[in-house]
């Protein structure tokens, strides 16, 4: 488990998973921030934050403006025990942007899953972009879109 860990001013490109905090049950990550990166054509995950308390996301560009090979797209995915997440000023855009062909795999731009945060400590998702429309290919894409999935 990964406690007071900034992650800043990165660029990433390509990869499984762009970037990884993975806590385990019962011993969640805390207070770790990720901020101001720049996440590029990840196969699968931009962002994946499982057991996080009190994360910060924030000020972060996740695409895949010209991966051609695509699953499903998953910005900012947090699952498994967590509270107090913020999620703030992001973008988030071209999830299928350099697919040449239809698709249809599923996007969910920011995932929240098993995130029960309580009124003493809630999570919050403001103030961020997110554009998932058509590709830059003018490709068509047959899938189902979340901007937020909780």
């Amino acid at each position: 488990s990964a406690t007071n860990v900034t992650i800043t001013g990165n660029t990433i490109i390509g990869g499984y998973y762009g970037i990884t905090i993975n806590g385990l049950s019962g011993t969640s990550s805390s207070n770790n921030i990720i901020s101001d990166n720049m996440l590029q054509d990840f196969y699968y995950y931009g962002m994946y934050l499982r057991y996080n308390d009190n994360a910060e996301i924030i000020d972060n560009e996740l695409s895949r403006s010209n991966r051609t090979s695509v699953s499903s797209f998953y910005g900012i995915y947090f699952l498994s025990g967590g509270e107090g997440n913020i999620v703030a000023n992001n973008y988030i855009h071209s999830p299928f942007g350099g697919v040449t062909s239809t698709t249809s795999s599923a996007c969910y731009a920011i995932y929240h899953n098993g995130q029960d945060s309580p009124v003493s400590n809630p999570g919050l998702v403001y103030n961020n972009i997110i554009h998932v429309g058509s590709n830059q290919n003018n490709v068509s894409h047959n899938g189902t879109i979340y901007a937020l999935y909780n």
